[in-house]
């Protein structure tokens, strides 16, 4: 059966656009509506996605990729970020492509323990 939404922040404006283009593409709003909503269901069911793994086989094609991925990262306005790597070829092309370094530095001898505290 059939229901009626009303849709927050959808106004005139929205849906005058959204009359414009299905207008254009010959289908009704409520179709449009109804696959958005679709998809954003069928992606609920998916398993996030919390890391890529990349693999390469040597240091050049690594740092070729860090080029790439850096050209990206800026034009989207992303924070550049590493950790530093034993490989100090990769983590100098980081630090030359002004990446901020997010390595965890050890706490200095100088501050007490916390059981010293108590």
């Amino acid at each position: 059966m059939a229901r009626n939404m009303i849709i927050r922040g959808f106004d005139d404006e929205i849906h005058s656009q959204l009359g414009d283009q299905s207008k254009k593409k010959g289908v009704s709003i409520n179709s449009i509506v109804k696959d958005a909503v679709d998809q954003w269901l069928k992606k609920q069911d998916e398993i996030p996605k919390r890391h890529h793994l990349l693999l390469y086989d040597n240091a050049e094609s690594v740092i070729r990729m860090i080029k790439s991925l850096d050209k990206l990262a800026k034009e989207g306005e992303w924070f550049r970020c590493f950790v530093r790597s034993s490989n100090s070829s990769v983590t100098e092309v980081l630090e030359k492509l002004e990446w901020f370094d997010g390595t965890i530095t050890p706490h200095r001898s100088s501050q007490k323990r916390s059981s010293e505290i108590s």
